[in-house]
């Protein structure tokens, strides 16, 4: 067997040297000088990468089964110095032109057997490749695959171009590579491509490490022989034991790729999360889609053999002397740096926040940002899913505010209001193309002359807060607050303290309950998945940053119930329900009472969170809250949605 394999390699060797004076005819047709610059210009390359088993190689097969893409196939990988030709003779036999598709044997008929993998590799001389060789021609992996910005000499990026433009043209499709030690490359990679797009997969690091360390056992049967990419702190790691040595192997690697995205700008990097990949594919390739349109790639559909979900591949615990060693060194590695590599947080208000987003939206977020001297200096996140005329950009339930945050610096008014001028409309600028977009912007944004002047409508809608202006009590100030309430609350509310009681430790379930029978009383259903809440709810209590509130009788009924959330600068009213049965009991404006004044602990100010419902407005108007005006911002560039958005309006 190992004769056989020798032999095998030899002719591949044989094979490679021959067709190599070939591939140089190919390049001179498909690849000479501003051809091959104006083909990568309007077809740039797309690059996924990331620490090793965090979820590459299942994002790769799953771009390839959406979307058309040139790539190079497991056959062409054997012969590094003619992938071109080694790829047009393979189509020739089955396709009788000799122009490949990525439709060709990237998958078997089998969903099943389509997203095959071991370490890595797939299967069949058609299936994807990470073309190790093909890239080892140019960039050096020894001793450590880091190559600094500058370090790639002109000849060698000009000849990368060459190839990868070649094989983008055989395929007539942009092109697509899956490679974790590319992650360590991404200088030169963006030097030779500079309009490159970047798929950053991330996985749990727990996870990953677990993985590599059963990788190394699998593929180079002693786990303490390193396996997959080297960072270049790979010196330091080997000194350490294994357990040790696998979790700062996805550190760096992470270390380096955040250092990348930070140099180059956040705009040319999309976060997919293996978590999300998984539990629902679509939205995540949505995701996908959006960030690499916005990048000006063209993408062309093909019939996906995507199912409605992934198994996660399973990381079984380790031995507990290993569990005990990875999680503490994950422990000390991430510590505080972890909020950093997966954007924990953000300036803005809470429902602005990564964490926030992902909890309400998974897979479904996104952000542009302008960033000066290394630091953001304006950020707007939004929704995003697919619709009838295209992609619709907004909130999403439970994401009350969302808008631009600014830091407009310092200097006179006029200065800084320039600046805002300036930094706004480069964020508009940034969003990707749309059919539709709407957000309610936070109270504290009132600057929208920029989204006017980009063709969007901008409108005045309404909720109450009590934050201490314009006259009103300060929040901390209970006597006053109180007495800033009419005689009908403040009765409602003795009347309540008489019969029920609060209780915050029930958590979301029963608040959820009551909030969906306020809804069945007004002939509606819940308007967001139960999910979303739940969500939400864990997110924030992690973080200290919501309560729960249950107004409860002796006889253990539940009246109403409230869930609060909050950020330095204001407490939300976010969702509140009642028993339709059991409404004269007091119970929502004990409640409210309640809510008010814990939010004095937190924030500044207490947002109703709407309404401009004439029932709702006068029963939170009751408790001497004042009006607050906040922007609702809209454009509709696809006529169908115009046409029903204006429907819609006159109707309400």
């Amino acid at each position: 067997m190992r004769m056989k394999g020798r032999l095998v390699r030899l002719a591949y060797v044989v094979a490679d040297g021959a067709l190599s004076p070939f591939e140089s005819l190919m390049l001179a047709r498909l690849a000479s000088g501003d051809r091959c610059a104006a083909w990568l210009h309007d077809n740039p390359p797309v690059f996924i990468i990331g620490a090793p088993r965090s979820g590459t190689t299942l994002a790769l097969q799953a771009l390839l089964n959406r979307w058309r893409f040139a790539y190079v196939p497991n056959l062409a990988a054997r012969l590094p110095h003619a992938p071109v030709v080694a790829t047009w003779l393979a189509g020739l036999p089955l396709l009788g032109n000799g122009a490949p598709t990525s439709d060709h044997k990237v998958v078997e008929r089998d969903a099943g057997a389509a997203f095959a993998s071991n370490l890595g590799r797939t299967t069949g001389v058609w299936g994807p490749h990470e073309a190790g060789p093909f890239w080892n021609r140019w960039l050096p992996r020894t001793p450590h695959a880091f190559v600094d910005p500058g370090a790639t000499p002109e000849f060698v990026l000009s000849a990368m171009r060459r190839e990868v433009a070649a094989l983008s043209q055989l395929f007539k499709a942009p092109y697509l590579n899956k490679n974790v030690v590319n992650s360590m490359r991404i200088a030169p990679l963006s030097e030779a491509f500079p309009n490159a797009a970047f798929i950053r997969v991330q996985r749990d690091p727990l996870d990953a490490a677990r993985s590599i360390l059963r990788a190394r056992e699998q593929a180079r049967g002693d786990r303490s022989l390193w396996w997959s990419v080297e960072p270049p702190e790979i010196d330091t790691i080997r000194r350490l034991e294994p357990c040790a040595q696998v979790v700062d192997q996805v550190y760096f690697v992470e270390s380096r790729i955040e250092a990348d995205r930070q140099s180059l700008g956040a705009e040319r990097f999309h976060k997919l999360g293996y978590a999300e990949l998984c539990d629902d594919p679509s939205a995540a390739l949505d995701g996908v889609e959006l960030f690499l349109r916005g990048r000006g790639l063209q993408l062309e559909e093909r019939s996906s053999l995507l199912p409605a979900r992934f198994e996660r591949r399973p990381t079984q615990l380790l031995h507990e002397a290993d569990e005990h060693c990875l999680r503490e060194r994950v422990a000390l590695r991430w510590g505080r740096r972890l909020n950093a590599l997966t954007g924990d947080e953000a300036p803005g208000p809470i429902f602005a926040q990564p964490w926030w987003l992902e909890a309400v939206a998974p897979g479904r977020w996104s952000a542009v940002e302008e960033v000066v001297d290394g630091r953001v200096v304006a950020r707007l996140p939004y929704v995003f899913r697919s619709g009838i005329g295209g992609m619709r950009l907004g909130g999403a339930p439970l994401a009350r505010y969302l808008g631009p945050w600014l830091d407009a610096g310092d200097g006179k008014p006029a200065t800084r209001g320039s600046r805002e001028h300036q930094r706004l409309e480069a964020l508009i600028e940034r969003l990707p193309p749309f059919a539709d977009f709407a957000q309610r912007m936070d109270p504290a944004f009132n600057n929208a002359l920029a989204f006017h002047w980009h063709g969007f409508a901008v409108r005045w809608r309404v909720t109450y807060r009590l934050d201490g202006r314009d006259g009103h009590a300060a929040l901390g100030d209970h006597g006053a607050i109180w007495n800033g309430f009419r005689e009908n609350a403040r009765r409602e509310i003795r009347k309540a303290e008489t019969q029920l009681k609060i209780r915050d430790d029930l958590g979301i379930e029963p608040v959820m309950d009551l909030v969906e029978r306020t809804f069945l009383r007004q002939g509606n259903g819940l308007p967001f998945d139960r999910n979303v809440a739940r969500r939400a709810h864990v997110a924030a209590a992690a973080r200290g940053r919501c309560r729960t509130l249950i107004a409860e009788d002796a006889a253990g009924t539940h009246h109403a119930g409230a869930f609060v959330v909050w950020d330095g600068s204001a407490a939300y009213y976010l969702l509140g329900g009642g028993d339709p049965e059991l409404r004269a009991s007091g119970a929502a404006s004990l409640l409210l009472w309640e809510a008010i004044r814990g939010a004095a602990e937190t924030s500044t100010a207490f947002d109703f969170c709407g309404s401009m419902k004439r029932p709702i407005e006068r029963f939170f108007r009751s408790f001497g809250a004042r009006q607050t005006p906040y922007l609702e911002v809209t454009k509709t560039p696809a006529r169908l949605l115009r046409a029903a958005r204006a429907a819609r309006d006159a109707i309400s």
